[in-house]
């Protein structure tokens, strides 16, 4: 049976389980070797095979998704950017803020008040 999740990419069984863990424990810390053990492998193992599979890391891959998760609560939500930062589990405010500068070029206010004022000139 093939698995699609997220992907046009055919998933293994593996990466499947590795995305399924890290959507449903976005907002907290992950741990790759806690990860590996809860499917099954070893966490060198699993992190080789993911990288082989999606060329990201699982690393890079958790930071994507939450810097996804955390734009879309920047445009459509009133929360704080603490709670944002908070909810999506990065580990501090600055570090949001850098991971989100480095992606966008805005810090969480800047990209906040980007969607807010094309809202506004829409209306």
């Amino acid at each position: 049976m093939t698995v699609f999740l997220y992907s046009e990419n055919p998933l293994t069984p593996i990466i499947w389980l590795v995305k399924e863990h890290i959507h449903k424990k976005l907002n907290t810390k992950i741990n790759i070797a806690a990860m590996a053990e809860e499917i099954g492998t070893n966490s060198s193992y699993l992190s080789r095979l993911y990288h082989q599979k999606e060329v990201i890391t699982i690393q890079q891959y958790i930071c994507n998704e939450r810097l996804k998760q955390a734009e879309k609560l920047l445009r459509f939500s009133d929360y704080s950017n603490v709670e944002i930062s908070r909810h999506v589990g990065f580990s501090s405010l600055s570090y949001f803020g850098k991971i989100l500068k480095e992606s966008t070029g805005m810090t969480p206010n800047q990209y906040r008040l980007q969607f807010k004022s094309k809202c506004i000139k829409s209306m």
